[in-house]
């Protein structure tokens, strides 16, 4: 018993130590169902795109990484780690351009199956530490406080077809901002005083069909919707992602990826194209439960 824990911390810490030193990422991916024990899934991704806020253009580079692993039965832990490089112009519209790049905010959670098949229930909750916000350079990367989250996602596998659907709802608890934090400072020149941003209700929608046998492609649209508090800034978006993957060989997918807001309050109004790699380790789910899943359905429900 001993020796199988000391085996399986090494693996995370490789794991995690390799993940970290290649591509540091945030999860922006989510399931309804739960990698196996001692399994790995693993997202890289990169790529960029102009967002505008506040009237400003700007322009962005982002890499990111996700690592999921099963570490008990119906259970996994989850990291994520987003490095971006963002630029905007002056505000007096000058040629020479402001430019910051460094890791963002941290993202620290687990997952927990609790209902498989054929509807899929899962708990997810985690916290997002910010570790590269300084509001002495602009832009600002991450919101600089810390985040506390809880979302429980269903779905339904659409056997023998391989497709699904998923959706689900969560609830963002946010700190109050540091007394340096930029966004007090801006609304104290306006002649306003906020102590925090407004805590999210978070929404997920999503569908998924494996075209044929090397072609996925998902839809998912994202919104976090600001709730009405007392001296609080309201941040809300509602995001499109269309995704088609290719896959490459039975433990690798290439993919390609639209991230398109729809609408914003208060938050960047993005329009990004990422490249990504996912890769899994181990025991992977079903195809039928999208870029998690490898193995066949044969003879599942029998």
């Amino acid at each position: 018993m001993l020796a199988h824990t000391r085996s399986t911390l090494r693996l995370l810490l490789t794991s995690l130590l390799a993940l970290v030193s290649t591509l540091p990422a945030q999860a922006l991916s989510d399931s309804a169902w739960v990698i196996e024990r001692d399994s790995r899934y693993v997202e890289w991704e990169m790529g960029g795109g102009s967002y505008r806020l506040a009237g400003e253009s700007h322009q962005q580079m982002q890499f990111r990484g996700l690592l999921e692993y099963g570490l008990l039965e119906n259970t996994t832990f989850r990291l994520a780690y987003p490095f971006l490089i963002r630029s905007r112009a002056h505000e007096s519209g000058e040629p020479e351009r402001l430019v910051n790049n460094g890791f963002t905010d941290l993202f620290l959670g687990s997952r927990v199956q609790l209902l498989d098949e054929p509807f899929g229930l899962a708990l997810s909750g985690g916290f997002r530490v910010p570790t590269g916000y300084n509001p002495a350079l602009m832009p600002t990367l991450g919101n600089g406080l810390l985040d506390m989250e809880l979302s429980l996602l269903g779905g339904w596998d659409f056997f023998p077809l391989e497709a699904y659907i998923q959706g689900g709802a969560g609830y963002r608890f946010r700190t109050n901002f540091p007394r340096e934090h930029a966004l007090v400072a801006q609304a104290a020149a306006a002649g306003r005083e906020i102590e925090k941003p407004a805590d999210q209700i978070l929404l997920l929608a999503e569908g998924g069909i494996w075209l044929s046998e090397s072609w996925f492609a998902a839809l998912t649209l994202k919104g976090e919707i600001a709730l009405n508090q007392t001296r609080a800034q309201a941040q809300s978006q509602v995001l499109l992602r269309p995704l088609l993957a290719w896959r490459v060989q039975p433990v690798l997918d290439l993919s390609l990826q639209l991230e398109q807001s729809l609408w914003t309050q208060n938050q960047p109004h993005l329009t990004q194209v990422m490249l990504g790699a996912h890769f899994r380790y181990g025991l992977p789910l079903t195809r039928g439960k999208g870029l998690r899943g490898g193995i066949p359905d044969y003879a599942r429900r029998e």
